[in-house]
């Protein structure tokens, strides 16, 4: 004879937040942060990739892991087009490559 399948387990639950250190976050970035009016990034040698950023991660919070270093120009984490989460990896601009290079 035929055997039934067994039940199926429910899908994975999504954090709605993440903890990171003492602070909580929504698990979707939010818009990017621009502290300038201008549409391009720091000069040259500001920019920097980040990867492995965790998913609840925010643009703010980001940009305030990064403040700490100097003057952040923008703060952009990269979403999935179509649920809007995070790709895991974003930009950080400065404004000198000082803050850059710390």
């Amino acid at each position: 004879g035929v055997l039934p399948l067994p039940p199926q387990a429910p899908p994975p639950q999504i954090p709605q937040t993440i903890q990171l250190n003492s602070n909580v976050y929504p698990c979707q970035p939010g818009p990017p942060i621009h502290t300038t009016n201008a549409a391009s990034p720091g000069p040259d040698g500001c920019n920097l990739f980040i990867f492995h950023l965790p998913n609840g991660l925010t643009n703010v919070g980001l940009y305030t892991l990064f403040a700490a270093f100097g003057t952040v120009v923008s703060a952009r984490i990269m979403v999935e087009n179509d649920t809007g989460r995070s790709r895991g990896f974003g930009f950080v601009s400065f404004d000198n490559r000082d803050s850059a290079m710390s």
